[in-house]
């Protein structure tokens, strides 16, 4: 794998989970997505850091590389990190609480894609449409 690719993989993790929010798995979507983030500075921060942290925690995992390349688990620690500072206010306790939160949705994530690929073929993302 030469370097290109491997950025080209890095830039799909990424805007492919700004993207799943949508249901899409499309480069384009993601980075509109992530665009439109950049009107609240905060919002902006919290999901880059959110997703690289995410991504990051995934691959020290050693979780499937295609499923973090597709954004499936960026997107929920993504999520965490357009919530957080949406609503509370941003201080040293609720850092820390982030980057659990962020741990902790990559580790349901991994644990609720497993289970459901394994029992029922399943995707994670149809979870939410069972409830």
């Amino acid at each position: 794998m030469d370097l290109t690719e491997k950025w080209e993989g890095v830039l799909d993790s990424f805007l492919l989970s700004y993207s799943q929010i949508l249901f899409s798995r499309d480069r384009w979507v993601g980075a509109m997505i992530l665009a439109a983030t950049t009107v609240h500075r905060d919002l902006f921060f919290f999901g880059l850091i959110a997703v690289c942290l995410t991504n990051g925690f995934a691959l020290s995992l050693h979780l499937s590389k295609n499923a973090i390349k597709r954004g499936m688990f960026g997107y929920n620690g993504l999520l965490i990190g357009l919530a957080f500072p949406s609503l509370f206010k941003i201080n040293a306790p609720l850092l820390v609480i982030f980057v659990m939160a962020v741990f902790a949705t990559t580790l349901v994530t991994a644990a609720l894609h497993a289970a459901l690929g394994y029992y029922f073929n399943l995707p994670v993302l149809t979870l939410p449409f069972w409830l």
